[in-house]
């Protein structure tokens, strides 16, 4: 049974595509089929057929961005650090 608009999927569950339909992000062709590459709901967006995850996004440290870390090794030339908090540039 393949999903439609609406359903929740796992990665790996089939996914049925309307006619006409192009693919968005959190799905993917194979030979048999289309199917999830994320958990989510899947979305018909004017036409294109995509997974909406609720997974929180992972905050990654940008040039600019301010940030308290510990060091937890030094090396001759690099430090290993832990980061503990990232505030985005400009709050």
């Amino acid at each position: 049974m393949s999903a439609a608009a609406g359903d929740f999927v796992t990665p790996g569950n089939s996914i049925s595509i309307p006619e006409g339909a192009s693919l968005g992000t959190g799905v993917h062709e194979t030979g048999t089929g289309v199917v999830a590459t994320v958990s989510g709901t899947v979305v018909d967006s004017s036409g294109t057929i995509s997974i909406e995850t609720t997974q929180v996004e992972t905050n990654i440290p940008m040039v600019g961005d301010d940030v308290i870390a510990e060091v937890t090794k030094l090396m001759p030339k690099v430090a290993m650090v832990r980061l503990l908090h990232i505030e985005k540039d400009g709050g």
